[in-house]
């Protein structure tokens, strides 16, 4: 567990339903985070966006 606060850090957690089945019953667990001076704010969050869409479009 974490507590506090990071600085420079952008990130993203979720899960996606099975492509297969379309079923949560076995989902894939995505956790995404950057750590870096530019990963705050719009350029940080599109980054993410674009390795989260890469995820969902392969499924597993």
């Amino acid at each position: 567990m974490k507590t506090g606060g990071l600085r420079n850090v952008t990130s993203v957690a979720g899960y996606l339903p099975d492509p297969k089945s379309g079923e949560a019953n076995d989902p894939l667990v995505v956790v995404l985070f950057l750590n870096h001076d530019n990963a705050r704010g719009a350029k940080g969050r599109a980054v993410l966006d674009e390795l989260m869409k890469g995820f969902v479009a392969r499924g597993r």
